[in-house]
């Protein structure tokens, strides 16, 4: 279904879009509905885009603080005397933990 409005828009943008228009063999009007239609798609991506980066943000939080709970746990139980740099399990434990992420 379509609507009959009346747009005014900048003399410089019409020709552009009536370049685009006998490019692609088309009429202005589909050319204005289709830049509309990509237009508000990269917004709905741009949406998407933001929630995603927000949600890896707190991933990465929630990874260094279990991290850093694994090694409180660890020093609590008192299996060894604990210095996080120097601990022979710790550092195994990192290494393997680093290696299978990078595999990611």
């Amino acid at each position: 279904m379509k609507k009959d409005i009346h747009l005014r828009i900048e003399i410089d943008t019409y020709y552009q879009i009536k370049k685009l228009a006998e490019f692609n063999k088309t009429t202005v009007n589909e050319e204005v509905n289709n830049l509309l239609q990509e237009a508000l798609h990269i917004k709905d991506i741009e949406k998407l885009l933001i929630a995603i980066q927000e949600s890896v943000g707190s991933i990465k939080k929630d990874s260094l603080y279990t991290k850093q709970l694994v090694v409180q746990t660890y020093a609590d139980l008192n299996l060894e005397p604990i210095d996080p740099a120097s601990s022979e399990s710790l550092d195994k434990f990192n290494k393997k933990y680093h290696k299978r992420n990078m595999n990611d």
